[in-house]
């Protein structure tokens, strides 16, 4: 009936969810798990852990039975031989916000922005050398969709050509070099997540990119939750410019459109405030169609949202769910565990 295995029974902020089983589930997929199946939990608690250090260290110690651990530590949980699962993140996306009020409501600053930037460059240094370029919006498998929107919509890594994008739309250099715009300056708010050494890294080749522009740009890092405070969850709609660490994770491109479209907040859920009208068009017509017959739909209403430059998914990340007194039966998605495939182990 669609009524989950588990249902809340405490939820204490920042720290952890407790959930205990539901008697009389029978739906699972394939009829794969109920409530009595041999291994299914009675009690799941999730920990909320924030720093990827303490988080390999409860796996391996059995502090927590499983764990996605990413970054650095991901080593040092992988030379242990923990029972793992692997699955695609995507672990960089550039999200630029179109509040009217800020200089990259411009299309020529949001290009020329990524034309200083080497993507490859990029992939290879927030991935730590792991990674690929994102060909779509969704890489989770298993995927709804397979394309490759990214493909010839993005313009070259080219300095001295972005350099003239931004002269050409009226952007001109003072005595220090930063560009200015009618008496407004090009400054920059980018938001990043830090909680690997290779987002910060990464963050700060970005920035080097732009100032070279003659940008003045701010970094402002923190946690994933931070990074959807200051992004997604804002009440001052200026108060960002541009995230490199707001990733949204899914195995289907219709979960997207919500974000994308409609009013901002706080009548809406379109953060960065985009107004693309062909890829309201295309969405609404791809969320109207059956099954595959929907994708070629949704690629193109995702090309028309890279040929604008409102967004760019740039990168993805192999990375591991790691087991220590349990296992699941079905692989993992954006580094979630479904609830019916958890089973511990004796």
């Amino acid at each position: 009936n669609g009524t989950g295995l588990f249902k809340v029974t405490e939820v204490v902020p920042n720290d952890h969810i407790t959930m205990e089983r539901r008697d009389g589930y029978t739906w699972s997929p394939n009829g794969e798990t109920t409530s009595d199946t041999l291994g299914v939990p009675k009690t799941v608690t999730i920990k909320i852990v924030t720093d990827p250090s303490t988080t390999a260290n409860l796996v391996l110690t059995g502090g927590v039975n499983a764990a996605a651990v990413t970054g650095s530590d991901e080593e040092r949980v992988l030379a242990a031989g923990l029972d793992s699962k692997t699955y695609t993140t995507l672990s960089g996306e550039f999200i630029f916000n179109h509040f009217a009020a800020l200089p990259t409501a411009d299309r020529a600053v949001r290009q020329a922005l990524v034309q200083a930037v080497d993507l490859d460059d990029y992939t290879e240094i927030t991935t730590g050398g792991k990674g690929t370029r994102a060909r779509a919006l969704a890489v989770s498998e298993p995927l709804a969709c397979d394309y490759n929107s990214v493909e010839g919509t993005i313009p070259d890594f080219d300095v001295d050509a972005a350099k003239k994008t931004l002269s050409d739309a009226g952007w001109k250099a003072g005595p220090d070099g930063l560009l200015t715009k009618d008496g407004r300056p090009l400054a920059l708010n980018v938001i990043f997540n830090n909680s690997r050494d290779t987002n910060s890294a990464a963050a700060e080749y970005v920035a080097t990119q732009w100032e070279g522009l003659g940008a003045k740009v701010k970094l402002t890092g923190g946690d994933y939750s931070f990074v959807i405070a200051n992004t997604f969850s804002t009440t001052d709609l200026s108060s960002w410019d541009v995230s490199i660490g707001l990733t949204l994770g899914s195995d289907t491109p219709s979960i997207f459109a919500k974000y994308f479209t409609g009013p901002p907040k706080p009548e809406g859920v379109n953060f960065a405030s985009l107004d693309n009208k062909k890829y309201i068009e295309l969405s609404t017509e791809a969320s109207l169609l059956p099954g595959d017959e929907s994708c070629k739909v949704w690629e193109e209403s995702e090309r028309a949202l890279f040929n604008d430059i409102d967004l760019l998914p740039v990168s993805t990340t192999p990375a591991h769910m790691f087991f220590n007194g349990a296992t699941s039966i079905y692989p993992p998605s954006s580094g979630i565990l479904p609830g019916s495939a958890i089973r511990v182990l004796k």
